[in-house]
């Protein structure tokens, strides 16, 4: 290790100095890569001109496309439109109506022309005509906050089920008072079916059960 870090302690290596021609050591320092110390620049070619030369790289090595190509060099017929631009010119593929103008094109966001699910997916996103609209986001129900929609008023139930709805509610009803309200709110439905809505109706309503207005 000794003699690896100073080679003067090896015997091998001759003490006289070797002589060598100092151009070939220019031309190593000016080329060579010495690893850890910067390169010379101080050496090289002589004799340029300093009001003509120019050092370095060129950034460019001949004509390039620019800009001015890109702008200049289309004629008039070129730069218009594309005869396709916003329609098909393929024969059987255009949107003309031969029918009218006022034939509708696509399908429907809103499919009240098919029958929807009997149980819709959560990954079903098509609107069968089923859904609220905009006005009962901006302004919803009263009973929307207890998880109640206006069609839950309009299902048919039975006596069982509208005397349960009714009474929980704070209606304290006898039982013939009940099935009077109820055999006149059989007579609004076709098919004498009653739902809450109905019930309600019949008793708010100018009938002679009036008195039993809550």
């Amino acid at each position: 290790m000794a003699k690896a870090m100073n080679p003067l302690l090896d015997d091998r290596i001759p003490r006289e100095p070797v002589v060598c021609d100092k151009l070939l050591e220019d031309y190593r320092t000016v080329n060579g890569e010495h690893l850890g110390l910067p390169k010379n620049l101080g050496f090289g070619e002589r004799g340029h001109d300093t009001k003509t030369f120019v050092y370095g790289m060129p950034s460019q090595k001949g004509p390039e496309w620019g800009t001015r190509e890109c702008m200049g060099n289309y004629t008039a017929e070129e730069q218009q439109p594309d005869k396709d631009l916003g329609r098909s010119l393929k024969p059987g593929w255009r949107n003309i109506a031969r029918e009218g103008p006022d034939r509708a094109f696509g399908v429907p966001s809103i499919r009240k022309d098919i029958q929807p699910p009997s149980m819709k997916s959560v990954a079903d996103h098509q609107n069968y005509g089923d859904e609220s609209g905009a006005e009962v986001i901006l302004y919803p129900p009263r009973f929307t906050d207890e998880g109640i929609e206006q069609a839950d008023f309009l299902f048919a139930r039975n006596k069982e089920e509208i005397a349960d709805i009714f009474k929980c509610a704070g209606f304290g009803f006898t039982e013939e008072e009940f099935n009077h309200i109820f055999e006149q709110a059989t007579h609004l439905d076709a098919g004498g079916q009653v739902s809450v809505e109905s019930f309600r109706k019949v008793l708010n309503g100018p009938t002679p059960m009036q008195p039993f207005v809550r």
